[in-house]
């Protein structure tokens, strides 16, 4: 929920690229300062801001037509180690990421 304080410098991070990519619609930006932002907090999230800001970059990657990209973020996804609980918490974003999964790989 947006709404929320953000946890983590990703989370924040990720609330920034929402409004960008979301309501001003310049998905290119937004899909800038969450890679920039991934890339220099990856390693000190909480698994679920991480799966989170992940599945979002996978899908402004697919607005931006860059499949590749999208693959590369949805297979971190995958391969995220998360407890039943963060799977029932993330059941909205794991959900997207299968759907993203299959519109990726589609016509391939």
């Amino acid at each position: 929920d947006i709404t929320d304080e953000p946890s983590s410098q990703l989370a924040k991070a990720m609330q920034n690229a929402v409004v960008l990519g979301d309501s001003k619609g310049d998905t290119g930006q937004a899909a800038r300062i969450l890679d920039s932002a991934l890339n220099r907090h990856r390693g000190s999230t909480p698994v679920t801001d991480l799966v989170e800001a992940l599945v979002y970059g996978a899908e402004l990657s697919m607005r931006l037509g860059d499949r590749a990209r999208a693959g590369v973020l949805l297979a971190e996804v995958a391969a995220a180690e998360l407890t039943d609980e963060q799977r029932d918490s993330l059941s909205e974003e794991l959900a997207n990421a299968a759907n993203l999964e299959q519109a990726r790989t589609a016509g391939d």
